[in-house]
């Protein structure tokens, strides 16, 4: 079974949708479903995550699972090792030394790229998490324009632009052993393509595929496109249930 492995309930604080209603809509196009509801505390956004994958164990089943999505910050690394029984957790950066891509976004944007490329680096050497969320999460953001997503930085965001910067972060990411997400929230404005294939080239093994949905009506969308991406690029779509690749 394919899994969408982001997705985002009404226990995240930017998300209002049921449980019930995301299980649905997953199973209506042939695909199971893992919650990963955000703890980021740097920003703020933490919920009782310790007693949540109990409270809501009655939900699990063989195509509905129970994840985190973790804001990487090097001040709560030890929190963020501490959290409960989960079926998977993705690692994700939100922002770099204090800034928040959503919110804020410096002028500079190759060499803020650039330092998000590295910083990744830092986060992934001490990781503690199954896949690393969204590589692509910075070319969405950038404040000049009303909606946040600009095409200008998101064209910047290319392999060739930073080819020993992703080099870097890519050998980490397969050295540790870590899959590396295709994130699909983007998919049709953001090519990033030529990194997965890239991971692949540098011993990257495992990919796991997410549309980071926060409604019903974009839960399993371009998965069908994300599996044909990692078929070409030579990466296995995996899974996690118990922390274990499936």
């Amino acid at each position: 079974m394919i899994f969408d492995s982001h997705v985002h309930s009404i226990i995240s604080f930017d998300s209002e949708m049921g449980f019930d209603e995301a299980i649905k809509a997953a199973h209506k196009k042939g695909l199971g479903i893992t919650f990963t509801e955000h703890v980021d505390f740097q920003e703020g956004f933490v919920f009782d995550f310790n007693e949540y994958p109990h409270s809501y164990r009655h939900l699990r089943s063989d195509s509905v699972l129970l994840g985190v999505e973790v804001g990487l910050a090097p001040a709560f690394l030890e929190q963020n090792k501490k959290l409960g029984d989960y079926d998977f957790v993705i690692g994700s950066v939100h922002s770099v030394d204090g800034i928040d891509f959503y919110h804020d976004f410096p002028e500079d944007v190759h060499g803020f790229i650039c330092r998000y490329l590295n910083y990744a680096c830092e986060m992934v050497e001490d990781c503690f998490f199954d896949s690393f969320g969204h590589i692509d999460y910075i070319a969405r953001y950038n404040p000049m324009t009303p909606d946040k997503y600009n095409p200008d930085s998101a064209g910047l965001f290319k392999f060739e632009n930073f080819p020993n910067e992703f080099d870097r972060l890519l050998k980490i990411i397969a050295e540790k052993g870590i899959a590396i997400e295709i994130n699909t929230s983007y998919f049709d404005k953001i090519n990033s393509f030529p990194i997965y294939k890239r991971f692949a080239q540098l011993g990257g093994r495992y990919c796991t595929l997410g549309s980071d949905s926060h409604t019903t009506d974009t839960i399993g969308k371009f998965i069908p496109e994300a599996k044909k991406i990692a078929d070409e690029a030579g990466l296995e779509v995996v899974y996690f249930k118990d922390r274990k690749k499936f």
